[in-house]
């Protein structure tokens, strides 16, 4: 079964954010929640996990199994502002988000939604700022690489809109920082002196990085951009030119097949027309 974000129409005739479950064919799954349609309007992404799913947005997280029946007994203990959350095989949830403006900050909480202790200091892994790289940090995206840790994507800014310092960030299961991966478990994304952003990081299956960003090119101008990074932090050169490839269009969100060959990549289609463009393309 899946289970989807969707737009619902209420009584008025608006649309009501909530989650929608479908079998594996498209059709609605009427087991779930009321009639395949489960409502939860602070709903902005929906994460997998073992025995059910959790959702955030706007710094709220909830709790679900796999019928759509809340978990009465979670109640996240993030201080964080939530936005990206990633379930590791034990259930346990990676949690970024937005700290203090100087501090990258991510968190591991155990399925109930507790901090947990074991996990870089009282649960929490924070990294300071480096020189020069300006203020606001937040994390954008992360992912659970299992028994190796997990990485994720954020950025800081250093002027105006979309003029940013975006990074991948490599950590262990302890939640320290891999100081094998870049510089001291921190590796740019863009080339020195380039300013944008971050958005989606994924995983290969080999241990290679897969980044959605983009390039500022100056007043509203930017380029999106699939980029890739070795297990180490560095460029993976071989894909794109010079480990970058450009978009078309700003994606919504990739997924990676299951022999890792070549990504999927979901984005608006040209012109705001309602419609959805999907490229496949060769890893």
């Amino acid at each position: 079964a899946l289970v989807v974000l969707s737009s619902w129409p209420d009584q008025t005739g608006e649309g009501t954010l909530g989650l929608r479950g479908l079998t594996v064919d498209g059709q609605t799954d009427t087991e779930f929640g009321t009639a395949g349609w489960v409502e939860s309007a602070d709903s902005r992404n929906v994460v997998a996990t073992p025995t059910g799913f959790v959702t955030h947005g706007f710094g709220a997280m909830a709790s679900f199994d796999v019928t759509g029946t809340p978990d009465s007994g979670f109640a996240s203990a993030s201080p964080l502002n939530v936005t990206s959350v990633a379930a590791d095989d034990d259930g346990r949830l990676l949690v970024g988000g937005v700290s203090d403006g100087m501090h990258y900050a991510v968190q591991r909480l155990h399925p109930d939604g507790g901090l947990d202790g074991t996990f870089g200091t009282a649960g929490t892994l924070s990294i300071l700022l480096p020189p020069f790289a300006g203020k606001d940090a937040v994390i954008y995206d992360l992912r659970s690489m299992g028994d190796a840790g997990g990485v994720a994507v954020g950025s800081s800014n250093v002027g105006g809109l979309s003029e940013n310092i975006p990074v991948l960030i490599r950590f262990d299961t302890d939640g320290e920082v891999d100081a094998g991966f870049g510089s001291g478990g921190l590796a740019d994304v863009l080339e020195s002196g380039e300013l944008g952003g971050v958005d989606i990081v994924r995983v290969q299956s080999d241990g290679r990085l897969l980044v959605v960003g983009y390039l500022h090119e100056g007043g509203f101008d930017t380029t999106p951009l699939l980029l890739r990074f070795n297990p180490d932090g560095s460029p993976d050169t071989t894909f794109g030119a010079n480990g970058r490839f450009e978009l078309a269009q700003f994606p919504r969100d990739i997924a990676i097949d299951a022999g890792a060959e070549r990504v999927l990549v979901l984005a608006d289609q040209e012109g705001g027309q309602g419609g959805v463009l999907l490229t496949r393309i060769w890893l």
